[in-house]
Order: structure tokens, then C-alpha cells, then sequence
């Protein structure tokens, strides 16, 4: 099921097509597809979608003594974060997408405290 409207490069639907059928999906994740940690998100809209970026930092490896780390640290300037993966999401479906993240968000930190952990904000 595509979002975008009639004009957008998808033709428009036949006038006498009843719009309530529901076509289910089957949810495919392919066996070749890497998983990566996102360390920081970036979130950016438009008039037309908003566009959510997620990237990997990798710390970077200073050894040394304390004096050693903190300069090297001083001298780096930034670490590089990595975009993994970019979605695209229309406005309209932008509610579910947040709901279906808080709703998700309240099932982990029920989950968390049940088992008498400390829930991270």
C-alpha cells in the first residue's frame, strides 16, 4: 500500500473500486538485512514528509593515561556519526508511526519495572 496520492506517480484508482477492502500484509524482513545500534536519531520535516536519519557513533579508541586521554580528546575536534538508514514517512502517517513508538516505549518500561530495573527517561 503506497501513501502517496493520485498524481504522485501512482496512477489513481478505478472510480467503482470499494475502498474499505482491506489487503493484509505480509510483514518480510529479508535474510540478508544488517541490524545496526543507532546512537542518535535526526529528525527533519517539510511541507510534504518528514525525513527520520539514524546514525551509529563508534567511540573512538584513546589509550593512555588520564592526561594522555583528556588531550587527545582536546585535539580530536568531533567524532564521526555514521548514517545507517533514512525513512521517509508521509505527514498523514506520522501519528501512527508515534503512536506505535510511545505504545512500544510503555511495554518496555512496564516490562523493565516488573523486573525492578530502573526505567531510563
Amino acid at each position: 500500500m503506497s501513501d502517496q496520492q493520485p498524481g504522485e506517480g501512482v496512477p489513481a484508482p478505478p472510480a467503482d473500486l470499494d475502498e474499505s477492502i482491506a489487503i493484509p500484509l505480509e510483514w518480510h524482513i529479508p535474510e540478508g538485512m544488517v541490524s545496526r545500534y543507532a546512537t542518535n536519531i535526526v529528525v527533519q520535516h517539510s511541507a510534504h514528509e518528514f525525513t527520520v536519519s539514524f546514525f551509529e557513533v563508534n567511540p573512538p579508541v584513546i589509550l593512555g593515561s588520564i592526561e594522555e586521554r583528556k588531550a587527545a580528546l582536546q585535539q580530536m575536534g568531533s567524532v564521526r556519526a555514521e548514517c545507517i538508514a533514512r525513512i521517509i514517512i508521509a505527514p498523514g502517517r506520522m501519528p501512527a508511526f508515534i503512536k506505535a513508538l510511545q505504545t512500544n516505549m510503555e511495554k518496555h518500561a512496564s516490562t523493565i519495572k516488573e523486573q525492578g530495573q530502573e526505567v531510563d527517561e
